[in-house]
């Protein structure tokens, strides 16, 4: 079962213990409540036939908790975002740079448990909504809008979820440092060509002397419908800043248009 499927279980089960409890007495109440389900949740747990139904309640035994433990490495994916937050200076995280996080956080060596393929906007993965809304559902992260975008910041909850899980924050404190530092300076545009550039790499680092021409060129190859199209001169300055920066060492390419460019 994919990680996408069993997410979408939890939080059906959930509500299938909590809602009917909630509205069994609060249906009791004088006044009006407005009652609010986990985003993704069937329509038909949201009507009064299910919530009202006595068969739907499921008593708590010993060792089950109505609430699911949230994976300890989504916890360091917010840290990220947390360390960014705390710089005077820089952009703001929205949705596609966020999925580019999360894929820089996991080939470095975060054990996420999600699985990146080729998007047109560069890696993407399709679990990565259902592990936001879990972890938005917990208070631990939000969104606001900010212009055309929607920014991905720590939820209100993050700061108590933070001092709880500070020895596995700790545990991968480098691996976090370094993707945060690289996220400070890249927008939307910059995030896609970098995390592309290291997907490629990936794909490709079985290979022997590999260089930074073949990187271009598969980078290239990969975007040749995307419009508008990529600087091809913008791809191969990344290309040889991140491996100035030790993300990744390929044999030099006389040939590679570059021109001095700094992240």
């Amino acid at each position: 079962m994919s990680l996408k499927q069993r997410l979408k279980n939890k939080i059906f089960a959930e509500n299938q213990s909590v809602g009917p409890l909630i509205y069994k007495y609060v249906s009791n109440w004088d006044i009006s409540v407005k009652m609010y389900a986990p985003y993704g949740t069937p329509p038909a747990q949201l009507k009064i036939e299910f919530l009202s139904k006595k068969s739907y309640l499921q008593q708590t035994v010993s060792g089950m908790k109505i609430s699911q433990k949230l994976n300890p490495e989504w916890i360091a994916l917010i840290e990220i975002i947390y360390s960014i937050e705390q710089q005077k200076c820089h952009m703001p995280i929205g949705r596609t740079i966020f999925q580019k996080v999360v894929y820089v956080s996991t080939v470095l060596g975060i054990p996420t448990g999600l699985n990146y393929v080729k998007g047109s906007f560069g890696p993407y993965c399709h679990e990565l909504n259902e592990v936001k809304k879990r972890l938005a559902n917990a208070g631990l992260i939000q969104e606001q809008k900010l212009g055309n975008m929607f920014r991905v910041l720590p939820g209100i909850e993050y700061n108590c979820a933070r001092e709880k899980h500070q020895g596995d924050i700790k545990k991968w404190d480098d691996l976090i440092d370094k993707t945060a530092d690289l996220f400070l300076r890249l927008d939307t545009n910059k995030a896609e060509i970098v995390a592309t550039v290291l997907f490629i790499e990936q794909e490709l680092n079985k290979k022997k002397d590999m260089a930074e021409q073949d990187v271009l060129n598969e980078v290239m190859k990969w975007k040749q419908k995307r419009k508008p199209p990529l600087d091809k001169k913008e791809v191969a300055e990344t290309i040889r800043n991140l491996g100035v920066l030790k993300w990744f060492s390929l044999k030099p390419s006389s040939e590679l248009p570059i021109n001095v460019c700094e992240f």
